[in-house]
């Protein structure tokens, strides 16, 4: 833990006492700490991936959402936002993607409205940042169960400080940069700086959030109205408003390695009489982000006549901040039309969409269902608890589904460990019922029947599987089986992010296989094979008159259950879906996904007239 009892000594003229003072005097502590990648955080970078992530903080946490976003833009090639809690619940974000929430305690209503609006977006995953662990937490955070990272700093006053560089310094080396000693840093600022009331704070790109940390310290603390630009949107027009103001308007441009050449250029145009002040580093960026945003917190000490750490904050502040935003703000929901849009990447307007998803439930009422296929892992239970058994409501929805007269299909990247969970829960009586479609459809039987695993692998296969381990090498661990090579990251890499690069081992020797993603994992099984197997087997026991329903929860072009959804046109996603209007729909409006999403789904087969229907009704 950091040792709050050194701060009043790091002081380094005796005579300043402010609780500010000393948070400052704390900040090498704070960041000689923070530069040791944290591990926690380290698997959270990991697991976000290559995914479009939206990163959410309020006050001095916005400065840390944005050097997130821009280290996720850097790392990745990906695209990241930073926002605040109001505005990540209204702003539309493209479905799949992160969701990383800043927040020093969590006790503020914005936050737990933010983690409810994201879990209601399905976002995955869902993160927060925090000083605090999940247990130390409100009970209202705690009921939205974020993966929550913690951070080590120490307690803030009315401006976040400590916290915000130990956060930031953490980000940037969990990205895997290297930060130096905090001696290498000038932790001072000029102690005759002064500013007019107005100031224009200039910036390059990768600075935002030291500007926008310097807006949020300034403004809250009533020392000067501040503006923010990057050095060409001031070129843009703002410096017309700059020369009507020039004698009560001061300049302050951040400077560091990357951005010298067009600060300097900049500046030199300015007018002689321009009160100019610049704050720079000689790192280049991230770290010149960090050794920045840690001098700029001696502004307000610098400025401010009384304690910064202890403002007069007046009683409607504090009623402003206690609102009760949950119960005043209306959210959007979420449902099929929209998912199948953004699937579809614009290629369907709106109208032809609600069309196309009025005609699939009427087709869906009037199908007489005889065979259901399900995907397990995501789907009956979630990836995090695949090695227990479903939830009770989804063991007794498949139980009803049995009892109703179905035939039920699993179809599943597993092995024998599917069938043996199975048994455990599934009455015997129905096994002759039960079909699996094991290794994704490459080996199927009935769950009452003793299958033989040892199979030898082929040559060709065996030739892929060596391949991709030297692709790979320690970064993931490798299964070859008789029909299938599982890929299952060692570093929490997501399936959808090592998928590229499977694909890219397949095709540069043009064999004929095919690589599909799960949540935690990457698939390898010959092209003859798919999950859709069990659907064409369930189909050709029935006559024409009768459907399979089948239902996954990978069910987008990359996913492993696209095949599966694709096989039928009476298919529903727990999850993502396809671009294809005619099938793979996901129902949800309430924010559901998985497990939950399926149990709705399966208490929708009704027994009427001698048939069995589903009657979806998203009331229930």
């Amino acid at each position: 833990m950091i040792n709050r009892r050194t701060a009043d000594r790091r002081v380094t003229d005796g005579t300043v006492t402010s609780r500010y003072a000393r948070e400052l005097a704390l900040l090498p502590e704070v960041f000689d700490k923070a530069r040791i990648p944290l591990e926690d955080l380290v698997r959270a970078v990991k697991t976000i991936g290559r995914h479009p992530t939206r990163f959410v903080g309020s006050g001095g946490s916005l400065a840390v959402a944005q050097l997130a976003a821009d280290l996720h833009k850097s790392s990745t090639q990906t695209p990241a936002w930073a926002t605040t809690p109001l505005l990540s619940i209204h702003e539309p974000a493209p479905l799949r993607s992160a969701f990383v929430l800043f927040s020093s305690r969590g006790r503020n209503p914005d936050a737990v409205t933010a983690l409810a609006a994201a879990r209601a977006a399905q976002h995955n995953p869902v993160m927060m940042v925090s000083q605090y662990r999940l247990d130390e937490m409100p009970k209202r955070i705690q009921r939205q169960n974020p993966t929550v990272v913690t951070v080590d700093a120490p307690p803030d006053g009315f401006l976040a400080t400590g916290s915000v560089l130990a956060t930031s310094a953490a980000l940037v080396a969990a990205h895997g940069h290297r930060l130096p000693n905090a001696d290498d840093l000038n932790w001072y600022f000029p102690p005759s700086f002064a500013i007019r009331r107005r100031l224009i704070v200039l910036y390059g790109w990768g600075l935002e959030n030291v500007a926008r940390d310097i807006e949020t310290r300034l403004t809250e603390l009533a020392l000067a109205s501040v503006q923010l630009a990057d050095y060409r949107n001031f070129a843009h027009g703002r410096h017309v408003g700059f020369s009507r103001n020039i004698d009560a308007t001061s300049v302050l441009a951040l400077v560091d390695s990357q951005s010298t050449a067009i600060a300097e250029r900049t500046l030199s145009e300015l007018p002689e009489e321009s009160d100019i002040a610049r704050i720079s580093s000689q790192f280049h960026w991230p770290i010149s982000a960090i050794d920045l945003l840690a001098r700029s917190f001696h502004l307000p000490l610098l400025l401010a006549e009384s304690d910064p750490a202890r403002p007069n904050v007046p009683p409607f502040g504090r009623k402003l901040y206690h609102l009760p935003i949950i119960r005043i703000l209306k959210r959007e929901r979420i449902g099929p039309v929209d998912r199948k849009l953004a699937a579809g990447c614009g290629v369907h307007d709106r109208g032809q969409t609600e069309d196309a998803f009025h005609g699939w439930l009427k087709y869906s009422r009037e199908q007489n269902i005889t065979g259901l296929v399900l995907d397990y892992d995501g789907t009956c239970c979630t990836t995090e608890a695949r090695a227990k058994p479903p939830p009770s409501d989804v063991q007794a929805g498949i139980v009803h589904a049995l009892k109703l007269g179905l035939t039920i299909g699993f179809a599943s990247g597993r092995g024998k460990s599917l069938p043996e969970t199975l048994r455990k829960w599934l009455p015997e009586e129905y096994w002759p019922r039960v079909l699996l479609g094991l290794y994704n459809g490459s080996l199927c039987a009935r769950l009452d029947e003793r299958l033989n695993y040892r199979t030898l692998v082929p040559r060709p296969f065996s030739e892929l599987a060596i391949e991709l381990e030297a692709e790979f090498e320690d970064s993931a661990k490798i299964e070859t089986r008789s029909t299938q090579i599982s890929i299952q990251s060692s570093q929490d890499v997501r399936g959808t992010d090592m998928l590229p690069t499977v694909r890219a081992v397949i095709a540069r020797h043009g064999r004929d296989y095919k690589a599909y993603a799960s949540a935690h994992s990457v698939d390898v099984i010959n092209s003859n094979h798919s999950k859709a197997s069990l659907v064409k087997a369930l189909s050709e026991s029935s006559d024409n008159s009768t459907a399979v329903l089948a239902i996954g929860d990978c069910g987008s072009e990359t996913g492993n259950d696209f095949e599966l959804l694709a096989a039928t046109r009476l298919s529903l996603s727990v999850d993502q879906v396809s671009s294809d209007l005619s099938r793979c729909w996901n129902l949800d409006t309430r924010g559901e996904r998985g497990p939950k999403l399926l149990s709705r789904y399966l208490k929708c087969l009704r027994f009427s007239a001698g048939n069995i229907r589903f009657a979806w009704e998203s009331k229930r």
